[in-house]
């Protein structure tokens, strides 16, 4: 955009209240970011690798500068500040919990779910100041995620992908059974869907991961039995759909369990971990 017309409605909209959108994808951007400041201040405390470790650096400065820039914004427009996260959900004196590689994956699920969520608020928002930050979010998120391929490919921990065959002629659909939820034989995978399934297995994955690593630290049965169920939830999941994939004679995702350590101690608040 010119930058006299960007000037011209920065000023336009400076009495300008924020909308219903602006206000809730700001509230849920300062929730998530306090979060993201302390687990990735409690991995800078513990990782060893060195490369990993400048990435980790790299990711909780953005989500630190997001925090501040987020809390400026709230005095500026008197609105209570959320009770998000900070010191005391966080204990960096205790051994990891998770391997290094464990942490560049979780930076790396991060960066392509702010870039989701960032694009998706772009879309609803008006003023130009919030239109900026967002933008911003969304090349921060670029760039990390760049940066988290780079650092797991050359880690080789990172699977591509699966690939398919190119096609050899252009196919029409003549057969109302492909898109119908009654059929009775699954259509052969398409692109798209296979692109869905993996990234459905990817989340189960690394959430069952954390799952897995909180049930193991939490303080109460209760709360780990919690943990427990979804670890289980999660399996059956990541079952159910690396299941398609290998009817398709595609590769699914690794899990991550071998990376969560034999630590009993948590490093997180119970109210963080949930």
């Amino acid at each position: 955009m010119n930058e006299n017309i960007k000037s011209e409605m920065q000023k336009h909209q400076q009495n300008q209240r924020l909308n219903a959108a602006e206000l809730g994808y700001l509230w849920a951007q300062y929730l998530g970011d306090t979060l993201y400041v302390c687990v990735l201040g409690y991995f800078l405390s513990v990782v060893k690798d060195a490369e990993i470790k400048e990435l980790l650096k790299k990711a909780h400065q953005i989500s630190q500068t997001h925090v501040d820039e987020l809390t400026e914004l709230f005095i500026l427009e008197k609105i209570p500040i959320p009770i998000g996260f900070g010191k005391q959900d966080v204990n960096k004196g205790v051994p990891a919990l998770f391997d290094d590689i464990f942490m560049a994956i979780y930076v790396n699920e991060m960066a392509i779910g702010g870039m989701k969520k960032y694009a998706r608020a772009l879309s609803a928002v008006r003023r130009q100041d919030i239109y900026d930050h967002l933008s911003r979010c969304v090349k921060e998120s670029d760039s990390l995620l760049e940066d988290s391929n780079h650092v797991i490919l050359r880690k080789s921990m990172l699977m591509r992908p699966p690939v398919i065959p190119y096609p050899v002629k252009v196919n029409f659909v003549d057969e109302k059974t492909f898109i119908s939820p009654f059929f009775s034989q699954m259509h052969p995978l398409t692109s798209l869907e296979v692109t869905a399934i993996q990234e459905i297995v990817n989340t189960n994955v690394l959430g069952k991961t954390l799952m897995l690593a909180f049930s193991q630290v939490a303080t109460t049965q209760k709360l780990r039995s919690y943990f427990f169920d979804g670890v289980k939830l999660a399996s059956k999941q990541i079952k159910h759909f690396t299941e398609l994939l290998s009817e398709a004679d595609l590769p699914s995702p690794r899990l991550l369990d071998a990376y969560v350590t034999n630590s009993t101690i948590s490093p997180f608040s119970d109210k963080l971990m949930m």
